[in-house]
């Protein structure tokens, strides 16, 4: 078993849940409820991955506003232990949410293949809908944490970060 694995397993067996109402967003014109999610354990899901895309974004904007001051200062933001160490964690929780996002998402589809290659969103009261034709030909969802990956790309591809550490 994988660290990266291990990790999901721990964290999905010691956080409580404690976000029974699940997704807020109302239902949108062009979409199609298909079923209601009654499995608590995906329930949980959801709630994890939530609670790991907010420390995402925790750490992405700690990394930045680091980055930022070194900057000012006129320091080398590389010789930062406190950058690095931030960004070792920023890449470590990346990997982490993009690994819950799919389980997440790849469990509905599991449980309900039927909808496996339709676009679909979870609405209010655990709704699971059909959405308009994604602009992607192969109806793949678009992550939760796509602007937060976008940022950290772009400080990967400027050259402005170190080594990105493996996890297992």
């Amino acid at each position: 078993m994988t660290k990266l694995f291990k990790k999901i397993i721990n964290q999905f067996e010691r956080m409580e849940f404690i976000h029974p109402k699940g997704p807020t967003n109302k239902l949108q014109p062009g979409e199609e409820v298909k079923f209601i999610i009654e499995d608590e354990e995906i329930k949980h899901l959801y709630y994890i991955r939530g609670e790991f895309a907010k420390r995402l974004g925790d750490a992405a904007k700690k990394v930045s506003d680091i980055y930022r001051e070194c900057r000012r200062l006129n320091q080398p933001w590389k010789d930062n232990e406190i950058f690095t160490e931030t960004q070792n964690e920023l890449f470590q929780l990346a990997a982490l949410c993009d690994a819950l996002n799919t389980l997440f998402w790849d469990s509905i589809s599991f449980d309900h293949p039927e909808i496996t290659f339709e676009s679909f969103a979870i609405r209010e009261n655990w709704q699971v809908v059909l959405t308009p034709a994604p602009s992607n030909p192969m109806g793949m969802r678009v992550s939760d944490f796509s602007e937060v990956l976008k940022e950290l790309l772009e400080i990967y591809q400027s050259g402005k970060t170190v080594k990105k550490p493996t996890t297992h």
